[in-house]
């Protein structure tokens, strides 16, 4: 209910008043009250104006008469507020804003500010949401990266990035692009299509490092220092093409350029581990003509250097140069036809069948260049795509291959050595020109 004392329910003056934006009260306004507090004056309207402020704000307030008109009854009881209460100047206009304390109009200073710059302040708010929610997409798909990073699958070839389309044959279970080299060695325990070429040339590898160490402890005291070498000219290459090639097969998928720069050693320990298989069987088999063991060992030694130097072009590792760089290591290789019919021409065939293991050289060969084969060809997988993306895939056998030609190679070696220990040699090199 709407009342026009602060004191009682009487609503007249609101009532007398309703549409007036300037009031001059006079004693007829008051004579038609029935306010019981008796706290009007006739020309004043202290009371009705103090009732209009809180009851109709924005109502400005008439002139007020002289102070002999205001009447200021004793307020005991805490009754309405009289207008010499308040900080009004007699004989001024006065509107409800001067009623209002300074701080409150501060505040409401401030606001009205807000609400002005409440449009500029949500069209900014508004560019920044759509920035964000531009850049959405992109983070969800970083933060999918590095989920794929922490926990991967195995994936189909399609989903592979160009560099790491190597073998268009093998279908499925290939291993994303892993960032980070602890992901990469971290797949060496786990199944995907590099699992077969990382650990048979891993076993291979510790089997040629515990060789090693076995000839170092337990050759006999009667081996020279320059036999030692030689064959440990073999035991370095073995270990640095196997070590190479594991260690290529594990990271490649980490980045192209890591996957470029250990695919050049991989091709570079290939020509090393040819250079350090022929060096004992040239030592042996030339053991008593130095100027031809010498002529020979430099000669395998170039062929390989040059192998390394073309192993060192970008485009040699290529999926479509393949067949070239089984070419390139078959062709050095046979370069070795060299030196061996050299030592049949002068002691005949039987003799260095004998003599300098012809047998298993020949046997070591055809590892070598069988498993060269089956690399440039794809086969298996080339005949049967899908069917061998885990085990017995190309690269896979070409491994087994180059291990098995290293142990047959070590136990030729190892046969010549002991001829020459037991004083079963060639001795017909000193009627050649060179010596």
């Amino acid at each position: 209910m709407n009342s026009g004392c602060c004191h009682c329910d009487w609503g007249g003056v609101e009532e007398l008043l309703p549409s007036f934006s300037s009031v001059d009260w006079t004693d007829k306004y008051v004579e038609n009250t029935n306010c019981k507090h008796g706290v009007y004056h006739a020309g004043s309207g202290v009371h009705a104006t103090n009732h209009v402020v809180k009851r109709r704000r924005g109502v400005k307030l008439g002139k007020l008469g002289s102070t002999s008109d205001i009447v200021t009854p004793s307020n005991p009881n805490h009754e309405a507020p009289h207008i010499a209460d308040l900080p009004i100047s007699t004989g001024e206009v006065t509107t409800l804003m001067d009623l209002i304390p300074d701080h409150i109009k501060d505040l409401s200073g401030r606001v009205e500010d807000q609400l002005r710059s409440l449009p500029g302040h949500a069209m900014h708010k508004a560019e920044e949401f759509g920035e964000e929610l531009i850049a959405l997409p992109g983070k969800a798909m970083d933060a999918a990266e590095e989920i794929a990073r922490k926990m991967w699958d195995v994936v189909h070839q399609t989903h592979l990035p160009d560099w790491l389309k190597d073998n268009e044959f093998l279908i499925a279970g290939h291993r994303p692009q892993l960032h980070s080299f602890m992901e990469c060695f971290k797949s060496v325990f786990r199944i995907h299509t590099e699992t077969g070429n990382i650990w048979t040339h891993l076993l291979g590898f510790l089997a040629f490092v515990w060789l090693a160490f076995s000839f170092g402890v337990t050759t006999p005291s009667d081996i020279t220092i320059q036999e030692k070498i030689a064959f440990y000219a073999f035991f370095a290459g073995a270990i640095l093409c196997m070590g190479f090639s594991w260690v290529f097969h594990t990271v490649y998928c980490h980045s192209e350029h890591i996957g470029k720069v250990f695919s050049k050693l991989d091709y570079c320990g290939i020509a090393l581990l040819t250079m350090g298989s022929f060096i004992p069987w040239c030592y042996y088999s030339f053991y008593t003509s130095l100027n031809w063991m010498i002529f020979y060992i430099i000669f395998i030694t170039l062929i390989g250097t040059l192998c390394i130097v073309v192993s060192m072009w970008d485009k040699f590792a290529e999926p479509h140069f393949r067949p070239l760089r089984a070419g390139v290591f078959i062709g050095f290789g046979l370069s070795a036809i060299v030196p061996i019919s050299h030592v049949i021409i002068v002691n005949g065939f039987w003799e260095t069948f004998y003599f300098a293991a012809l047998g298993w050289m020949i046997l070591m060969a055809f590892f070598y260049i069988s498993g060269a084969l089956i690399y440039a060809a794809r086969i298996p997988e080339r005949i049967w795509p899908g069917k061998f993306d885990i085990w017995f895939q190309s690269h896979q056998i070409f491994h087994v291959f180059v291990i098995a030609a290293a142990f047959v190679h070590y136990h030729g070696i190892s046969e010549i050595a002991n001829n020459r220990l037991n004083g079963l040699s060639f001795s017909s090199f000193s009627t050649f020109p060179l010596d």
